[in-house]
């Protein structure tokens, strides 16, 4: 996931500003000197900006535990004046001020802050690791557009540094290490990061690629080092050269995956888990082009998440065959089944992922938009379309128009209809297959059916398949009204007519195509929320379901659930819930009978048709061990875990598409 930067976007208006007329304020790049000591977590730095004319007044916010301690304007010492966290420097009205020079000090927090969030932007310094991204106030930010910078950091000899930027040059000398980067290409203030690593380094294709890795992962890094290789050379390839000239993987020590300009920053946790050298890597090594190479218009959406989704994440999928690339379509749809209506939106309106339901529409739905973008116009056009947006807007903002006009040139097509419908509408048709017949036609077979849908109609490139015993026949029909017949003719009678069988349109499933997911539950608007227990093992269900839930919960007792109730989580000792299990009708299913664990998680659908998520856990403890793994599991219908450890999961197999019939055939067939 890339970072989001602070300054995008109306929500991070008032976090760090700065009045200089929205324009880059010096003639040449800012240069930055910062010492840092994790050892007592304290900051001292200087900035440097030959402004232009200004008028008026400098204003910025500084972190909690930061201070200006100088302003100097020509050389004259300038008042500085704060307001809480807001410093105020005024500035020469009519003539240029020439040099500005500010000095800052203070700690920092010693660690990540527990109460922020796992994926808080709050900076930190420690011994363990330094996290200071840019936009966050740990310095003076002075414009919105930072188009470069040269950057002198020096620490305690027994960390490293690693900034977004090109590295320059690196020494140690005695007690101290030293780095020098150039902000070039970068397009917002520098992030740095700082710990105890290893680095690791491998040149390819001209790009220095390097691990930052703590002492436990050293292991790793030549894996590391080749997978990003691999993906630097394939993105180049398909799209344009790589933008910058590093890159490099940081171990984290907050759980969490970032993108930043020409870097990635990964939990020191998940670094050895295989998913994140594999797509997790390429989605943040993609990223270097969509969101960092050519950045996001936040304001007609963000597209930048969604293309790379689809050509990361997606693509690794074709790479292992037709069956794993349709598996992850038909996740995306699961996903979108479980997202209540209410809670639907346009892609046009995706800015950033702040909850499940954000991811729902901004990665899954827009990646598969993007795949129904390539069907319509052809792998030739999709490739072109993409190389060319590449090269008009590189290290320029972007909007879904810009798309649509790239790839409009690629197909020489008038895509306006497809992105009004995809992009500024909301929803997804629904499909239904009616009166269906099959008449002999002389020496051939003629195959009639409709199709209904919304009372909107969507225009859909839809994808029919005829099954007979020796072949399959793959046809494509162009339905775009509600309610439309169909005819197609065949040699010969086919056993089955199946509409849309690999899930290559965006649409809402029919029942039956879609099994219970924990998804159902979290994405549900104020669901049920059933506690069983002691006080202790009920105050660790509250927290588990604070991180489950997209919504707040509506605290319910076992005997009112009812068809009234809809989505309900459920959670209690082993014993006390088989107590209830009798009530819901949800009986342990047989994937987990005889399975041993401490805690077990399994979906049910009930009798008045809503979904149950329910956990078992055998302590407080066990249900403790799952707040950190359980959010990432939901496309699972059950799973069973040890000590916060999951030992197997599975998805409930559907019971069969309402969009495939099958035809009785003849004794003499």
């Amino acid at each position: 996931m890339r970072r989001k930067p602070r300054s995008a976007g109306p929500a991070a208006a008032g976090l760090v500003l700065l009045l200089l007329c929205g324009a880059r304020a010096w003639a040449e790049p800012p240069e930055l000197e910062i010492v840092l000591s994790p050892a007592s977590s304290a900051l001292t730095g200087t900035l440097r900006v030959e402004h232009l004319q200004n008028n008026g007044a400098l204003e910025f916010d500084l972190l909690p535990g930061l201070q200006l301690d100088s302003v100097t304007v020509a050389g004259k010492t300038a008042t500085v004046t704060a307001r809480g966290n807001r410093w105020r420097v005024p500035l020469p009205d009519a003539e240029p001020s020439g040099m500005l020079e500010l000095r800052w000090s203070g700690r920092l927090p010693d660690q990540p802050q527990e109460a922020a969030g796992p994926r808080s932007d709050e900076p930190f310094l420690g011994e363990d690791g330094g996290y200071l991204p840019a936009g966050t106030g740990w310095m003076p930010r002075l414009a919105a557009d930072w188009r470069g910078y040269r950057l002198n950091v020096v620490v305690d000899r027994r960390h490293r540094l690693a900034a977004t930027g090109r590295l320059v040059e690196e020494a140690v000398d005695g007690d101290i290490y030293s780095a020098l980067v150039l902000g070039e290409g970068v397009s917002e203030p520098p992030s740095l990061f700082s710990g105890p690593y290893r680095i690791t380094e491998k040149l390819s294709g001209g790009i220095r690629i390097r691990t930052y890795f703590h002492a436990e992962l050293d292991d790793l890094a030549e894996a590391y080092l080749g997978a990003a290789a691999e993906y630097l050379q394939r993105y180049s390839d398909d799209i344009g050269p790589y933008p910058f000239s590093d890159f490099h993987i940081i171990s984290a020590v907050t759980p969490v995956g970032l993108g930043f300009p020409n870097l990635a920053y990964v939990s020191r946790r998940i670094l050895p888990l295989p998913y994140m050298r594999g797509r997790s890597l390429a989605h943040e090594v993609l990223h270097n082009w969509w969101g960092n190479g050519v950045y996001t218009d936040y304001g007609s959406g963000n597209w930048a998440e969604g293309l790379t989704t689809y050509l990361a994440d997606y693509a690794l999928a074709e790479d292992q065959g037709p069956a794993a690339a349709r598996d992850m379509r038909l996740s995306w749809l699961r996903d979108y089944a479980a997202l209540p209506p209410e809670r639907d939106y346009p892609l046009s309106h995706f800015r950033a992922k702040t909850h499940d339901a954000s991811q729902v529409i901004g990665y899954n739905k827009a990646a598969f938009v993007f795949h129904m973008l390539r069907q319509e116009i052809g792998d030739a056009a999709f490739s072109r379309g993409l190389r060319g947006f590449w090269s008009r807007h590189r290290f320029e903002a972007a909007s879904w128009a810009d798309l649509e006009t790239a790839f409009s040139a690629a197909s020489g097509r008038d895509l306006d209809g497809f992105f009004r419908q995809w992009v500024g509408r909301k929803g997804a048709p629904e499909i239904h297959l009616r009166n269906v017949e099959s008449t002999t036609l002389g020496q051939g077979v003629r195959i009639g059916f409709d199709l209904t849908g919304n009372s909107v109609p969507f225009d859909l490139n839809l994808p029919v398949t005829l099954m007979f015993d020796d072949r399959v026949e793959d046809r494509r029909l162009r339905a775009d009204r509600p309610d439309q017949r169909f005819e197609l003719d065949t040699s010969e009678s086919p056993r089955a007519l199946s509409v849309d069988p690999d899930y290559q349109v965006f649409r809402r499933l029919l029942p039956g195509e879609a099994a219970p997911i924990l998804r159902d539950v979290t994405l549900a608007v104020n669901p049920a929320l059933i506690l069983l227990g002691d006080s202790d093992f009920q105050n660790s269900a509250r927290a588990l379901a604070d991180r489950l839930l997209d919504s707040s919960a509506l605290l319910t007792e076992p005997e009112t659930l009812n068809e009234t109730t809809g989505a309900a989580l459920i959670v209690g000792p082993r014993a006390s819930l088989s107590e209830l299990l009798s009530i819901t009708g949800a009986s342990l299913p047989q994937a987990l009978a005889g399975t041993e664990g401490s805690a077990r998680v399994w979906t049910h659908s009930s009798e008045y048709g809503a979904t149950l998520l329910l956990i078992e856990a055998e302590d407080s403890a066990a249900l403790q061990s799952l707040l950190r793994p359980l959010p990432h599991y939901g496309r699972q219908s059950w799973l069973v875990f040890e000590a916060g450890r999951a030992l197997t999961r599975g998805v409930w197999p559907s019971q069969g598409s309402p969009l495939t019939v099958r035809f009785q055939r003849s004794a003499a067939h």
